[in-house]
């Protein structure tokens, strides 16, 4: 948990942008006294119905460093303070609208020339030039899409983003959402830096945080999982990324590292220090020597720092006749004291005392001894670095004397999709249990994922997010994995088991497939109404889509897995190809095959669940209305007037002018879709109206979700400020049909049966099918104007 003293002063804004948004600034009280600006600007957008006030933690401790520094040096040597600005976006939804994160954008550029204009108290050669944009979720995506006009680029050096899904949307049923994703996918100026949080958070996708090759290269930026980063070294929840103290105290260390750094290179490289561990090791001034033989020309060296260390200085020779000074490498790795309690630490975690140094050296030589001096760490450990190579799953290490190993599996598929159980077993030992380290770079290595698991003795999981990721090109996933392993000569790894964990595999599988389950059924559902369109050319008869789905399980469900199967074929041995990796589930491995027929019996299951459970509700309505009513029964769907009323409506064109002057065009589809299923739940079920009814109203609930969640945006940004809305999208096309074939509906129309009609009505769902199917998962959005285009062919089929 993070502590902190808040105040939010609103910025006065005579001329402001948007008046639904408004710019804050943040002072830690106590400790931010002055009363004029004199810091390094940093703006903090927040994400998806996010507040200005997240900023706090960040912002506290930022303030809480700067002052401890100013205590220590002085005044003057503490260095230049951060002042956080914050933007109130009013909790907009921006993961679901497209519109609203082009507003947001438009306002971060206005909010940086009115952060500068704080500063104008000062000489013109103090004024600061940039800010550092730092933001969280998909306020990362509205920086990105601000910093994409090269002027407002020029004024951002630092971009710091938390949980931002970079690569691909969290829901993909707007075009214009990905009309922005295809605008950002280039590189930026400023430099770029990309924490996520991993598996633990649940509301974007994991792999999608990664920064790949196009977007950022390694001189640029990179993207780490914070399962990685020194001192927090786990998973973060998506909300929690902001305030987690080790996370939160290690971005405002940063931040405050990089305001005062020259050159983009020094600040990249005080980025990389603190968040993936790449630092130099400082010689010491004096302290212990110790000395190791030397058995091998690698060598790896652990150390573990005294109670009263502060940072970690080391020197290391080689010594055979004469001793050298040799390079050396070294990184962090965690190292609990209690060996029994869960990692990461609860509390205050894993605290600086409780880490080892671990130090891989290249002797110049196998033979002689290495020198280790240091006054800030004792050596734990000392012995040859072993590297391995297996395809087995299972497998004995017969090099115990080794103090660390680098298994690389030569038949290892790195899926983001796939979860691996790892046992491993050691003999009853004296000394600290090994510790584990699962470790994957991306190809140019703008992307980077540690995993610990230290004191191992039980079995653990494995997940990746990066490597092959559906959706993403096949060449961006080619990645180096590896099992690295650090041990006490008296406690070695004995066995270790490496299999598939199916269960999770299966749960990762339902979280990253969540616009399938939406896409799908629709397709499904296509397929049923062709069934039944064309049971009715053939015998005059419209067959229930009960009938149609039973029909379509015997005869069709084999036959579309098939096509399925043999279309995700084509797609990996075309997979030079581009664009090919957004077809189908995006899977570009021959492992992934049967994914497809499991997800295509998946969503048939669940579209023949949703069509059972609108029907029960409608007839259970039918049934409570025919006993409310036993004397005069309902046997027509409407009364005269209602015809009457319909028609005039209808020639009127009414709801379609309200929707092209004031009300989106969602209002009236979900309105329509409203008075069919109350105009069909006057009917006896056994009518084939009321049938018929049932399947219109299936297919328009299908679409509901599309229409309600831009009805959502839409109507809280109405709600916040009633007198500047949210700009909504007034296309008639996407009411017309919905309107049209619920009128002629209520007027009692079936479809009839000519052949020019029932053709064209028979391709469209042919389509609709096709289309779910092979695009829907990547590019859902592509699905409703098919749609509304089934309906109107319908309309013409019933007129």
């Amino acid at each position: 948990m993070s502590w902190m003293s808040p105040s939010y002063h609103a910025v006065e804004w005579h001329d402001p942008p948007n008046h639904r948004y408004q710019l804050f600034l943040y002072r830690e009280q106590g400790m931010d006294l002055q009363t004029s600006l004199t810091g390094r600007p940093v703006l903090f957008i927040p994400g998806n119905a996010g507040s200005y006030q997240q900023v706090r933690s960040i912002a506290s401790a930022a303030s809480r460093q700067h002052t401890v520094q100013q205590d220590w040096k002085g005044p003057d040597g503490g260095g230049r303070q951060l002042d956080f600005f914050s933007v109130d976006f009013n909790e907009e939804f921006s993961a679901f609208s497209a519109r609203t994160l082009h507003d947001q954008a438009n306002y971060i550029k206005s909010a940086i020339d009115r952060i500068f204009r704080e500063y104008d108290h000062l000489p013109l050669s103090q004024r600061p030039s940039q800010v550092i944009l730092l933001a969280h979720s998909m306020g990362g995506i509205a920086a990105r899409l601000a910093i994409s006009d090269e002027e407002i680029a020029a004024k951002v050096d630092v971009l710091l983003t938390m949980s931002t899904p970079h690569t691909i949307p969290p829901l993909t049923i707007e075009r214009d959402m990905d009309a922005i994703y295809s605008k950002i996918a280039k590189p930026a100026h400023p430099l770029h830096i990309s924490l996520c949080g991993g598996v633990s958070d649940t509301q974007v996708v994991s792999d999608s945080c990664a920064l790949p090759p196009n977007i950022v290269s390694a001189d640029d930026g990179f993207a780490v999982f914070t399962t990685g980063v020194p001192a927090a070294w786990t998973g973060v929840d998506h909300q929690a990324i902001v305030w987690c103290h080790q996370v939160r105290w290690l971005i405002a260390k940063s931040l405050l590292k990089m305001a005062q750094a020259g050159s983009r290179a020094e600040k990249l490289s005080i980025a990389r220090e603190n968040f993936l561990g790449d630092h130099e090791t400082v010689s010491p001034s004096g302290g212990d020597m110790r000395n190791v033989t030397v058995s091998t020309t690698n060598m790896t060296i652990l150390l573990r720092a005294k109670a009263d260390a502060k940072a970690e200085r080391a020197s290391i020779k080689h010594c055979v006749d004469d001793c050298h000074i040799v390079p050396f490498s070294s990184h962090l790795i965690p190292f609990p004291k209690d060996l029994n309690a869960p990692f990461p630490m609860p509390g205050e975690g894993i605290k600086p005392e409780e880490s080892l140094l671990a130090i891989n050296v290249n002797a110049l030589q196998d033979k002689g001894f290495i020198s280790v001096t240091s006054d800030t760490h004792d050596i734990v450990a000392a012995g040859p670095h072993m590297v391995l190579t297996t395809s087995k799953s299972t497998w004995t290490i017969e090099h115990q004397g080794a103090t660390s190993l680098t298994i690389r599996f030569s038949d290892f598929i790195p899926s983001t999709l796939l979860v691996r159980r790892l046992r491993i077993s050691t003999p009853k030992c004296e000394g600290f249990r090994p510790i584990v380290q699962y470790a994957s770079v991306s190809r140019l290595q703008s992307t980077t994922e540690n995993r610990f698991y230290p004191h191992v003795h039980q079995t653990v999981y494995l997940h990746s997010h990066l490597g092959a990721a559906p959706f993403r090109p096949w060449r961006e996933s080619q990645v180096k994995v590896a099992l690295r392993v650090y041990q006490q000569e008296q406690c070695p790894i004995h066995e270790v088991q490496l299999s598939t964990h199916v269960r999770g595999t299966l749960a990762k599988i339902v979280s990253r497939y969540r616009m399938t389950f939406l896409a799908w059924p629709m397709g499904w559902t296509a397929l049923a109404m062709l069934t039944q369109i064309r049971g009715f050319s053939r015998e005059g008869r419209l067959p229930t889509l009960s009938e149609s789905f039973i029909l379509l399980g015997k005869r069709w469900v084999l036959g579309v897995c098939l096509l399925l199967v043999t279309a995700n074929l084509a797609q990996i041995s075309l997979r030079e190809s581009p664009q090919l990796e957004s077809l189908l589930l995006g899977t570009m491995e021959i492992v992934f095959v049967p994914l497809i027929v499991l997800m295509a019996i998946w969503t048939y299951g669940l579209t023949c669940l949703m069509w059972l459970l609108l029907r029960t509700a409608i007839s259970t309505t039918m049934k409570i209305r025919q006993r409310l009513d036993t004397q005069s029964p309902i046997s027509d769907p409407v009364t005269p007037q209602t015809q009457q009323m319909s028609r005039k409506l209808l020639r009127a064109g009414l709801p379609l002018l309200l929707v092209h002057l004031f009300i989106p065009h969602q209002v009236a589809f979900l309105i329509s879709l409203t008075v069919l299923w109350t105009c069909v739940a006057w009917t006896y079920t056994s009518e084939e109206s009321a049938e018929f009814g049932m399947t219109i109203s299936f297919l328009m609930t299908l679409l509901a979700p599309y229409k309600a969640v831009s009805l959502v945006v839409w109507g809280r940004s109405l709600w916040m400020d009633w007198y500047h809305p949210l700009a909504t999208d007034h296309n008639l096309f996407y009411a017309g049909p919905a309107l049209l074939i619920v009128g002629l509906y209520v007027q009692g129309g079936l479809p009839k049966r000519r052949d020019l009609a029932i053709a064209a009505y028979s391709a469209g769902l042919l389509v609709l099918a096709t289309s779910a199917f092979v695009l829907g998962s990547r590019w859902t959005w592509i699905l409703p104007p098919i749609a509304h285009t089934v309906l109107l062919l319908l309309a013409f089929a019933i007129w």
